[in-house]
């Protein structure tokens, strides 16, 4: 008799705490599944972490599979509650609050969600602003929280923090999210250097830019044959000068890490002159300086639009450009 008594009393509990649960809006378990994919690629995103919360507490977390995939379940769902899927620790597919509906079942199949990636930090620019001196300028999104910022270059597109090809600078942080830092003493002894704006995420994680690669200006000067070698042509200095001045400004001319630049003699200056067609920067209807004398007091010009060819007076002045040997 004792004992039909007290399982009567648990079972009237039992069904007391059921119906105290109904009446709360308080449900067992619901499972949510779904798929995340990128937006612009159609490709899933997988090993994210991916959690329900109700706004205050996280009701359940995973990585997402190869394919992208989550399933999550909620214990003891409130009705009156608000829940949300969210992304965790990840900053490139940042994932607002997305309200999960619906109750009454225990399965809810989301599919694709959609998310759109974004540009964590950008490289804006890198230019040389001078022979030597290298202006970088970044900038990281405004939805990012970072611990460190700065650019990276060298002279491979394998850029790394810690690798003995790449040169780290670290930018200090403000509340401003563009960046910019000037490099002094920059030699580019080849064609390229590659740079990129890089952050370091609240996690540790090293994220570059898109990867610039840059060439001292001196690659884009143009070239020719004289005699089967190879020249590179300053065209022109923009100013008028005697002949006498023209071979100093070419004989103490450095650029591009180049000090053995000369005036052009008659001879090679005539082949600029049959290769203008390929040849910019020269003003066509000026006569320029030639290196050949023609005696003490007067010097060879040539001029671009027709060839024309005369000496003058060495005190007179002309256009100048100047050349060197490519090596």
């Amino acid at each position: 008799m004792k004992k039909i008594i007290i399982f009567a009393l648990i079972a009237a509990i039992c069904s007391s705490c059921l119906r105290t649960l109904e009446e709360e809006g308080v449900y067992d378990t619901i499972t949510y599944t779904g798929r995340l994919v990128d937006k612009t690629t159609l490709q899933p995103i997988s090993g994210v972490a991916v959690q329900i919360t109700n706004g205050k507490n996280v009701q359940s977390s995973m990585v997402t599979s190869n394919d992208g995939r989550f399933s999550l379940q909620v214990e003891l769902v409130d009705i009156n509650s608000d829940y949300y899927l969210q992304l965790r620790g990840n900053i490139h597919y940042p994932l607002k609050k997305g309200k999960l509906v619906g109750f009454g079942k225990q399965y809810y199949d989301y599919t694709d969600i959609l998310l759109e990636s974004i540009d964590v930090v950008t490289t804006v620019s890198a230019t040389m602003i001078d022979e030597t001196t290298l202006r970088l300028q970044g900038c990281v999104n405004e939805s990012v929280e970072y611990s460190e910022r700065g650019f990276l270059y060298g002279t491979t597109s394998n850029l790394g923090i810690g690798t003995s090809s790449t040169t780290q600078v670290i930018v200090e942080k403000n509340t401003l999210r563009t960046f910019e830092k000037d490099i002094t003493g920059i030699t580019i002894t080849d064609h390229n250097l590659y740079v990129c704006a890089y952050i370091i995420s609240q996690d540790g994680e090293v994220i570059c830019g898109e990867i610039i690669m840059i060439k001292h200006p001196y690659y884009d000067l143009p070239t020719f044959k004289h005699s089967d070698i190879l020249y590179r042509v300053y065209p022109d200095f923009g100013s008028d000068m005697t002949w006498q001045q023209a071979m100093d400004v070419c004989g103490n001319f450095t650029y591009g890490g180049y000090s053995d630049w000369i005036l052009p003699s008659k001879e090679i200056l005539n082949t600029i002159h049959v290769n203008t067609n390929s040849i910019a920067g020269f003003i066509n209807d000026r006569y320029y300086w030639s290196s050949t004398e023609f005696d003490g007091k007067h010097a060879w010009t040539q001029k671009m639009t027709n060839g024309d060819q005369r000496y003058i007076l060495k005190d007179n002045k002309c256009r100048v450009c100047c050349i060197r040997i490519e090596n």
